[in-house]
């Protein structure tokens, strides 16, 4: 039984405080672990537990140079997990939460107002990229240069989207109570979508397919040249449509409607439109 004497002897337990305090220690870098393992994205907890072990080992080796360095550098890695933790749990939580603002009255005739100065827009070869953001709030994930926040009203809309200000390559974004939250805004960069050598329309493309699936968003783009409509929800494209057809679509996936034209994943999709940029 040499050997748990030894154990025993290089873990420091000479009396029942010893054992307390390994028990406390062991609990603290238990609960660390599971706030760790919230983040699916990051993988911080091996990252932990092999800085964790390799603290523990330089002790119970007596690796004196180890194990001063191990301890010294413990702190400074400790606040880098939670900072980099921290920041993850934001965008892959928080944007999935229920606003709690208080609820705006629904304003009846927001999206035929949204649809008319689109289409005003596109008879001046404007394109017109938009964002209908439901119960999930995507602000996390989106550039916001100008916020606005106010009910879409024909007259204000049909004055942003033909002014020299409104960037046809940006969207326009609103919620499903009326509101126009921004313009111009943008998808930020993420790593699981590569940037290189992809025009405005694809990027547009990639981004709403990855974050239709985290959240409740609509997107749509009309394309002024060709007439084309395209809606995506749920992850899912419903390819390129004739503008009437896109819009009863678009209409029926407000409602919730359950009908055949529900978008389907556009695997073929043609790449001469998936390259059309933005005129």
């Amino acid at each position: 039984m040499w050997w748990y004497k030894e154990i025993i002897y290089r873990l420091g337990i000479f009396a029942w405080q010893d054992v307390l305090e390994i028990l406390a220690i062991s609990a603290g870098i238990y609960g660390f672990t599971a706030w760790l393992s919230q983040d699916n994205q990051k993988k911080l907890t091996g990252k932990f537990l092999a800085l964790t072990g390799a603290v523990i080992t330089a002790q119970f080796l007596e690796l004196p140079t180890l194990s001063t360095l191990t301890i010294a550098l413990y702190p400074t890695m400790l606040m880098l997990f939670i900072l980099v933790h921290q920041t993850s749990l934001q965008k892959n939580f928080i944007s999935l939460k229920n606003l709690q603002s208080p609820e705006l009255l629904t304003q009846t005739n927001w999206l035929q107002t949204l649809l008319r100065s689109s289409l005003i827009a596109i008879n001046q070869h404007q394109s017109i990229y938009c964002l209908i953001e439901g119960k999930d709030t995507i602000n996390e994930f989106i550039n916001i240069p100008f916020i606005i926040k106010s009910r879409l009203q024909p007259e204000f809309l049909d004055l942003l989207v033909c002014s020299s200000s409104y960037d046809m390559q940006k969207m326009i974004w609103v919620n499903r109570s009326g509101i126009l939250l921004g313009v111009n805004t943008s998808w930020r960069p993420t790593a699981q979508i590569t940037v290189h050598n992809i025009d405005v329309l694809e990027l547009w493309r990639q981004n709403c397919l990855l974050f239709t699936t985290k959240t409740d968003l609509l997107a749509f783009h009309i394309e002024p040249t060709k007439r084309t409509f395209e809606i995506i929800s749920q992850g899912k494209s419903s390819g390129l449509l004739p503008i009437d057809q896109g819009i009863k679509l678009l209409q029926q996936s407000l409602q919730g409607a359950k009908s055949s034209t529900t978008p389907t994943p556009n695997k073929g999709r043609d790449h001469e439109h998936s390259n059309q940029t933005p005129n």
